[in-house]
């Protein structure tokens, strides 16, 4: 647990590697799991949903199948009208520019059992199999009442009856409790908060099969131990306090998977890759060999679709992938060899708790996979689109951005027939443009009959353009540099073989015999003005590398 940075973060290992990433951000509010006593806002027949005010920024979407009392025949115009109060609890945080999902159907999660409003319907943990499976299930039905429904949880093997009815006779408590509160609340408001993030893993999460829970701040830390002292005193042994100088999270190798998340392609341990792209639609991954090479290459192929499967299924929750994905495997030579693989695969999705569905291969030999869309991917968490490329991933070339600012020239010449004008470039561009054409905008600056000076400003992005009009007294007014002006500049390369290059302000200048004085500072004096660049001459040398 890393409650150091701005958003507390909780990362689950296994042997070192991590197989779960949580957020929490210190400054937001956390959705899922509170219940509201909300407004009907609007009803919309065609989607069979209601829109309900919970007082959040957003109304929670509420589909029809969530509504109680349910029945399959029923419309969502007969069982909610606009302006009607409802109580909701909120199951899907917002994605992307998708409000809330809700449900009047409440779920109250405790360690052992998640009670709720589905009558006589009982469910025990995948993971609980055997005769402990059947023992629960009988006990279940035993204890819950006929009005409720429960889910039984893997922490629930092999405790005591006691235990599970303690539990279930304060989740019924809490909601009676909530009823209660949702009959005097006013509309909309909030009436349960669900647990924080630190607590719903301790009590989802933390049990006898996990080596070691570390925190690494003492708030979160106290936090920790009065939760498990309440919830499971004999774990509290397995609590560690985090005080070494090294960040808990580079210590134990976090960071760097974390960051590894959000790259473009994944290496496999063979030598060979995958390549992971997201768009709106859908998530396309390939499967490459990469170097990876055997004496035959049939089983070279499956080898490496095999160690893809189980990566792809592990970069699926990591990254919390959802919607259509669609991977294209390598080809295998072997016909056997696709059950194989698509066994591989379905046995490493089936361990995603999250709702995962592996469709088949097409003719195209193009595998699809579902899941289930519940929060944000990481990517969205941690990343915004390039304030330059808006997400594309590509920027304009240099020659391209040149020839638009060219374009741009001509046209705010002929708007405003002015004396001069000021381009303004990303440094990298004006570099470019120098290297490029700058003969093209001497003959550009004749044709208009207009002096155009160049600029380089490190707050334009790459593909940004600037202009400025005036006139010509006005512009160079407006230069950072002045003639007969002495600066003190550092030569940071080359002009050509003998001059060297300065910049004042993104401002170039270029120094006459100085290409041999690159990282020194020397002090000049600007002798000339032109309109891409000034010249200036060394006075003297301050320092030398």
């Amino acid at each position: 647990m890393n409650g150091q940075s701005l958003k507390k973060r909780i990362a689950i290992l296994e042997d070192r590697e991590l197989i779960d990433l949580l957020f929490e951000q210190n400054f937001s509010t956390q959705l899922v799991g509170n219940i509201y006593k909300g407004r009907v806002e609007n009803v919309v027949s065609g989607i069979q949903a209601a829109f309900v005010n919970i007082g959040t920024e957003q109304n929670v979407f509420l589909p029809i199948n969530s509504v109680l009392p349910y029945h399959e025949e029923a419309k969502i115009e007969q069982v909610l009208q606009p302006g009607q109060k409802v109580v909701v609890q909120v199951d899907k945080d917002p994605v992307g520019t998708k409000g809330p999902k809700g449900s009047s159907k409440l779920e109250l999660p405790g360690r052992y059992l998640i009670l709720m409003d589905e009558p006589g319907h009982i469910g025990v943990s995948r993971r609980i199999d055997g005769p402990e499976r059947g023992r629960l299930r009988v006990l279940a039905r035993e204890i819950i009442p006929d009005d409720k429904g429960a889910i039984v949880r893997t922490e629930a093997a092999y405790r005591k009856e006691s235990e599970i009815k303690r539990e279930l006779n304060y989740l019924l408590g809490l909601r009676k409790e909530i009823e209660a509160k949702s009959r005097q609340a006013s509309t909309p408001s909030l009436i349960y908060e669900e647990l924080d993030l630190i607590n719903q893993v301790i009590r989802d999460r933390f049990n006898k099969e996990v080596d070691r829970l570390v925190v690494d701040t003492a708030s979160d830390y106290q936090q920790v131990m009065d939760f498990v002292e309440h919830l499971a005193p004999d774990l509290k042994g397995k609590v560690y306090y985090y005080q070494e100088s090294e960040p808990v999270f580079s210590n134990y190798g976090i960071e760097e998977q974390i960051q590894n998340l959000l790259n473009r392609e994944v290496e496999l341990d063979s030598g060979g890759y995958i390549v992971i792209d997201s768009t709106e639609a859908l998530t396309a991954i390939d499967v490459n060999t990469g170097t990876y090479s055997g004496d035959n290459i049939a089983d070279t192929i499956l080898q490496t679709n095999l160690e893809a499967a189980r990566e792809i299924a592990n970069q699926l929750r990591l990254r919390n992938l959802s919607g259509i994905i669609i991977i294209d495997f390598i080809g295998l030579k072997r016909d056997e060899d696709e059950e194989i693989l698509l066994n591989e695969l379905e046995e490493e999705l089936a361990k995603d708790k999250t709702r995962t569905s592996l469709l088949g291969m097409t003719e195209l030999g193009l595998v699809e996979v579902t899941r289930q869309r519940e929060e944000n991917t990481i990517g969205q968490l941690l990343q915004k689109k390039c304030s330059c490329c808006q997400g594309q991933g590509k920027v304009l070339t240099s020659e391209t951005i040149i020839q638009q600012a060219f374009t741009r020239l001509k046209a705010e010449y002929w708007q405003k027939e002015t004396e001069a004008i000021l381009l303004s470039l990303n440094p990298t561009i004006v570099g470019e443009l120098i290297k490029l054409a700058a003969d093209k905008l001497q003959d550009l600056t004749t044709e208009l009959e207009a002096e155009v000076y160049l600029l380089g400003n490190d707050e334009l992005n790459q593909e940004a353009i600037k202009l400025e009009s005036g006139t010509k007294d006005e512009i160079k007014n407006s230069l950072p540099v002045k003639v007969r002006e002495r600066l003190v500049v550092k030569i940071e390369e080359k002009f050509n073989q003998k001059d060297g290059l300065a910049k004042i302000d993104g401002y170039l200048i270029k120094i006459l015999e100085a290409a041999m004085l690159v990282g020194d500072k020397v002090k000049v004096e600007v002798i000339k003005l032109t309109n891409l660049y000034a010249i200036g001459k060394i006075i003297r040398t301050i320092n030398t590398k």
